[in-house]
């Protein structure tokens, strides 16, 4: 058994049925029965394929529109993120500019000492 659209109302029946129970449609010993029948299973085949391809379409542009957004996003923060390894490395700089004045100074406290000992003798 399966259901077919009244030719005269459009309502779901069944195709064993007599008549449509909607409008009185005369659907069984219809000689057009056979033919409304492929009729409908072509536009219903067709309304499946319609139904496939919005589907397919739609996945495909909700996967471009990540993507999109996902290329933005990692352009946008490409900026942050090399500020980020800059400003840590010029901080490293100046981490090591500060530890060689503290080394230079520690020398020259040992190069006094050491003159200082050696005018003492």
């Amino acid at each position: 058994m399966a259901l077919i659209k009244c030719p005269e109302c459009g309502k779901q029946i069944s195709d064993q049925a007599e008549s449509c129970p909607n409008c009185g449609y005369p659907i069984h010993g219809s000689k057009d029965l056979k033919e409304v029948v492929e009729i409908q299973k072509t536009i219903q085949k067709i309304e499946k394929a319609k139904k496939t391809k919005n589907i397919l379409i739609g996945s495909l542009i909700a996967a471009i529109l990540i993507i999109v957004i996902g290329v933005s996003y990692y352009q946008s923060t490409s900026l942050e993120r090399s500020k980020k390894r800059l400003e840590d490395s010029k901080q490293r700089f100046e981490n090591s500019v500060q530890e060689l004045d503290e080394l230079e100074r520690q020398l020259d406290e040992n190069q006094r000492l050491i003159d200082q000992y050696n005018n003492s003798n």
